[in-house]
């Protein structure tokens, strides 16, 4: 159940399962919100579900007040992000009063990172009894039977290279998710201009839809446009060629929960560039499986790939040490079970 559009349509039938459309905008929109709570109260009252489970802020408070007013069985809500943490004044104020109701309309809260659970605790916003942890964190795992190098990616790869013009020789950094101010698409622009004066073989490769809650401002925009390096490819369904053709991933978003990009990054071999925040820095060990950086820092961007360039078996080391990290702490298969087992402990309960 969630805002239609044909991404989910086709994972529906891909699953096999039912998706039922719920109205849910991201922006702050109360009346609506109160028209879609009375919505799924409908729903559950003729379905009767045994287990309502929300992801996303705005999700968990239409969801969780409407299993609080039907008094379904089992309700569970996952923290993903806190947007609240980047808000100010009376708008944060807003936005942890609507967080605080969802945690207490909630049998049981799933934090995705364990240091996001920490400061939600610490704030005094949630009993810690509520609060559960699955294996070491994120929000579903990472299938590492399909996040994995193939020839027939690297036959993609090729294909790819030769689509963008870029060299045999060539070092590419990329980017996927969301193309929004949030995510740091600014500082990466920024430092890819100051990096490819001193790198002439340097290529950018941009992957994800457009945001415009957030967006990036025009002038990053018609950089991105008119330089010839940097390669904006928009939503790709399967983004694997996309890490596979990686030299160096940055990811340099201002905020996460419990990145999943990053993962997925991971698994592919990538050695990665994040900031040092919740989430990123439980999945990056600074020095071991990755290069950690302060957010909105251009300059720790240009220092950070600079240094992977002209360390090429430091590069060779994260790689390896990124899917290891994913192979010990994060299959999918086991957060699964982890999931079952608490539906069936909080049933019982």
């Amino acid at each position: 159940m969630c805002y239609p559009d044909e991404h989910v349509k086709k994972q529906a039938i891909k699953e096999a399962t039912t998706f039922y459309p719920l109205l849910i905008s991201r922006k702050f929109s109360p009346i609506s919100d109160i028209m879609q709570v009375v919505h799924l109260c409908r729903y559950i009252q003729s379905n009767k579900p045994d287990i309502i489970h929300t992801h996303s802020p705005k999700a968990g408070l239409v969801g969780m007040l409407a299993g609080w007013v039907m008094r379904i069985k089992c309700r569970i809500h996952t923290v993903a992000g806190l947007p609240l943490v980047e808000k100010q004044g009376i708008y944060k104020y807003i936005l942890i009063s609507v967080e605080r109701l969802v945690y207490a309309c909630s049998h049981v809260v799933v934090f995705n990172s364990p240091r996001q659970a920490q400061y939600v605790i610490e704030n005094g916003w949630i009993s810690p009894k509520k609060v559960k942890i699955i294996g070491k964190g994120s929000s579903n795992g990472i299938d590492l039977s399909y996040f994995q190098k193939t020839q027939a990616i690297q036959t993609e790869v090729n294909k790819l290279r030769n689509e963008l013009a870029i060299q045999k020789d060539d070092l590419i950094l990329s980017f996927v998710g969301r193309i929004a101010l949030p995510k740091g698409i600014e500082e990466l622009v920024n430092a890819f201009l100051l990096l490819e004066n001193e790198y002439n073989n340097l290529n950018l490769i941009l992957v994800g839809s457009a945001d415009n809650v957030d967006p990036i401002s025009h002038e990053i925009w018609n950089i991105i446009n008119t330089n010839s390096r940097i390669h904006w490819l928009g939503y790709k369904e399967d983004v694997r060629p996309y890490f596979q053709i990686t030299d160096i991933f940055v990811f340099p978003s201002y905020r996460e929960g419990f990145p999943q990009i990053i993962m997925q990054a991971a698994a592919m071999e990538c050695p990665i560039i994040a900031t040092d925040i919740n989430g990123a820095n439980e999945i990056i060990e600074n020095g071991k499986n990755g290069l950690l950086i302060s957010p909105k820092s251009t300059t720790e961007i240009v220092a950070a790939v600079k240094k992977l360039i002209e360390e090429p078996d430091l590069r060779n080391t994260f790689s390896r040490q990124s899917r290891n990290a994913m192979i010990n702490g994060f299959d999918q298969e086991k957060f699964w079970q982890g999931l079952d087992d608490l539906y069936k402990e909080t049933l019982n309960r």
